[in-house]
């Protein structure tokens, strides 16, 4: 079972129980989301070729430290330049993912991918005039959808989601301040992941109902991470929000997650993927089954996660029918070779194959 601020694999699953969503008080950690230093550095070679991030542009005129400082209150992350994208890079990550879902299935894994669009991507409004985004930036979201669907792979094209969104809901679907996306960005690429995964994958009946969801609840979300990282004399600029999210039948306050630990869906992701930020409770419902949650925040990065959950007593104790296995668009073009990315969590990305197969083996 996961907390908010960490993943603590427990020795023993005792059942259902309600997992608190702590979005105020939830530690926020970027790690996961962006590199150690600008620009990135790729690791030594190894079997695959390394995949370091794009020659870094000039810094635009609006960067304060690691933040873009964007229109009307707006805040991005610098390190997600996307004036400066590599769709070779990108198309060679994607026949990477192709071959480690491969592995997976062939172990009778089924696995969805839920890519979260960039934020510059849905609020390019809001972007700075000298910091915009190249063509190839705007065309990678479509470039990830054709290659990954050459394996087959189930993903939801969420930057069409969430630019049809735009015009038709109310909700903001990323905070201003904040490189996260709101609980109503998270819930609607769950209930669109979820009606392809019940029109495409093979799952049997669940063997107990899902989170059910009640009216609208108003919270304010008190964390602000990228206004975090300006001088402090600039962060009375950028209020904390409010926001809406569902009530959550029978959690605290009404917010968190009924959540079954011997669930036969599990997702695997970084700190988007927290319980307060709205994808695992709108899953669970709207995939009527409990969902178990292998969520790493810091600077672990998704091949790291996937292999942690894999040597869980979690996966040991409940082979899942599926995995959903998350990402960022910014990091689809960093292999799991790059030191700038992930740190001491890199590794060769021949490594993290092999680690795969073995641990998805059926006993």
């Amino acid at each position: 079972m996961t907390s908010m601020n960490d993943l603590r694999w427990p020795a023993r699953h005792t059942g259902r129980r309600a997992m608190l969503a702590g979005l105020a008080a939830a530690a926020p950690a970027l790690g996961q989301n962006r590199p150690a230093s600008a620009p990135p550095t790729s690791a030594p070679p190894t079997s695959a070729p390394p995949a370091s991030a794009p020659p870094a542009s000039a810094p635009p005129a609006s960067r304060e430290g690691e933040v873009i400082l964007g229109r009307d209150g707006w805040l991005f992350g610098a390190w997600e330049d996307v004036r400066s994208v590599d769709l070779r890079r990108t198309r060679e990550l994607c026949r990477y993912l192709n071959s480690a879902i491969a592995i997976l299935r062939g172990e009778g894994l089924q696995v969805a991918l839920c890519v979260t669009p960039t934020k510059a991507r849905v609020y390019q409004e809001f972007l700075p005039a000298d910091f915009q985004p190249s063509a190839d930036a705007t065309a990678r979201y479509g470039v990830l959808m054709e290659e990954l669907s050459r394996g087959d792979t189930l993903m939801v094209d969420h930057a069409a989601q969430f630019a049809a969104l735009r015009r038709s809901s109310r909700d903001p679907l990323f905070f201003k301040a904040d490189i996260h996306w709101t609980p109503a960005g998270g819930a609607a690429a769950a209930t669109d992941l979820a009606k392809l995964i019940r029109d495409r994958a093979r799952l049997p009946t669940p063997r107990r109902p899902g989170t059910r969801l009640g009216d609208h609840i108003s919270m304010r979300y008190e964390s602000n991470d990228l206004a975090g990282m300006l001088p402090p004399a600039q962060r009375t600029r950028f209020p904390f929000e409010q926001f809406r999210v569902r009530r959550i039948t029978g959690a605290p306050q009404g917010v968190g997650l009924i959540e079954e630990d011997g669930a036969d869906c599990v997702i695997a992701g970084n700190s988007f993927m927290q319980t307060g930020f709205g994808f695992p409770p709108m899953l669970s419902n709207q995939l009527n089954r409990p969902v178990s949650l292998a969520v790493q925040v810091g600077r672990f990065g998704p091949y790291t996660t996937l292999l942690n959950y894999l040597k869980s007593d979690l996966f040991r104790n409940e082979r899942p029918q599926l995995i959903v296995w998350h990402f960022l668009e910014g990091n689809m073009e960093v292999m799991p070779d790059h030191t700038g990315y992930w740190g001491s969590s890199a590794m060769p990305a021949r490594q993290f194959t092999d680690e795969l197969r073995r641990l998805a083996r059926r006993a």
